[in-house]
């Protein structure tokens, strides 16, 4: 929230409402700093929500002007898939010692020179050469290594080949996915999770200059064709929720970025239960939703209306006001007063932070503290001293 808080506008409409904006300089990447996760001992939400916030910036954050914005953010999401599946690849490594499956696990992960080492330890070295053109290769190069397979599978020499080569093979070619799939006899997809299910389509499964909506589509289509593709169940558990259209925050905002099917909107997208097995957990949903649909308008909820500047959406405003009221129940009061001067109507944002006022402001605990809270309200976020005021008068009056 300090983070946020750093980069945001705060101003007075003509009737003398006090509104909070982010300011241009606000982007997902100012998120991905370790100093915006909690403190002491990093958990697994914090994990995540650093890779969170880092997806999020390769997909929406600005990318320097003389780039191609297509490659550019492959290129990116490629180095952050290869990091974000780097810990599964290694346990799988571990636990075996066959060059072939090592081979194959290291292509699988993008861990293309850890491939052409291990094939040319094992004395394959016409294998190390075709493993060294895997990154980034041309469509000539996959056409031949499918040639190749067609041709083991005609003459009946493809059985005579230890399956995990044969994977490796079918992997340079581009053939993930398809009836008589090597990687259906070995169980690939049972043993990898969506992340390596999706970025294995990304190196491999879509053509050297396809985009990532290509990536995301192929994946999504094996996911509906082939049971066994790993499905992107939320982090916290391994398996599908009882939520319809629940999967893993960082799916969905592949998705979103790629506008698929239904997804083009925040509607599904920023479902909590895609970030946390708490539906009242809202944060992350709602820094998502104010830098996406207010800053960036990148996506909206299906339910937006009016123009770009004035515009509203029923959903965003109670997605805004759980999360005052998420803060308010922990205790955080003048958090929850800065998000609230986020809402959209003028009526609302001043009966929300004045109720707040009302309920919170005699517990701070003595007059030195309360003139540098009102201090903060008044000078630096707009709310004007009659609303204070106000209430201190409804809290006397409730107290008795």
């Amino acid at each position: 929230m300090e983070r946020q808080l750093e980069h945001t506008t705060f101003t007075t409409t003509p009737t003398g409402v006090p509104v909070a904006t982010p300011s241009a300089s606000l982007h997902f990447e100012v998120f991905t700093h370790i100093s915006s996760l909690h403190s002491g001992p990093i958990r697994q939400i914090d994990e995540y929500e650093t890779h969170l916030w880092s997806l999020s910036s390769i997909l929406f954050d600005d990318i320097p002007s003389h780039a191609d914005e297509s490659s550019y953010r492959k290129g990116a999401l490629s180095n952050y898939f290869k990091d974000l599946v780097s810990r599964s690849v290694w346990n799988d490594l571990s636990r075996t010692r066959d060059p072939g499956e090592r081979i194959f696990l290291n292509l699988a992960g993008y861990r293309i020179l850890d491939a052409c080492f291990d094939a040319t330890k094992n004395k394959d070295l016409h294998l190390a050469t075709l493993l060294s053109l895997a990154e980034n290769s041309s469509p000539e190069f996959r056409e031949d290594i499918r040639a190749q397979i067609d041709v083991w599978r005609k003459d009946g020499s493809a059985a005579d080949i230890q399956v995990w080569y044969r994977a490796v093979y079918e992997l340079l070619a581009g053939q993930i996915d398809g009836p008589g799939s090597t990687f259906g006899q070995l169980g690939v997809g049972k043993r990898m999770d969506w992340r390596r299910a999706f970025a294995m389509r990304l190196w491999f499964g879509i053509p050297n200059d396809g985009g990532i909506k290509d990536a995301v589509q192929e994946y999504w289509m094996a996911c509906q064709q082939d049971p066994s593709v790993a499905k992107p169940f939320p982090w916290y558990t391994t398996n599908e929720t009882k939520t319809p259209g629940v999967y893993d925050g960082l799916f969905q905002l592949l998705r979103l970025y790629a506008g698929s099917d239904i997804n083009a909107t925040l509607d599904d997208s920023l479902n909590p239960y895609n970030f946390s097995n708490t539906i009242t957990d809202v944060r992350i949903s709602w820094h998502l939703y104010i830098i996406l649909s207010e800053l960036k308008g990148k996506a909206f909820f299906a339910d937006v209306f009016g123009a770009k500047a004035h515009a509203i959406s029923d959903a965003g405003e109670r997605l805004t006001l759980a999360y005052v009221a998420q803060l308010e129940s922990l205790e955080l009061w003048r958090w929850a007063i800065y998000v609230a001067l986020h809402l959209r109507r003028e009526n609302t944002r001043k009966g929300v932070i004045v109720d707040i006022l009302a309920r919170q402001i005699h517990t701070i605990p003595d007059n030195v503290e309360e003139q540098g809270i009102i201090s903060q309200f008044v000078e630096q976020w707009k709310i004007p001293m009659e609303w204070i005021l106000e209430a201190k008068v409804c809290s006397v009056l409730d107290q008795g």
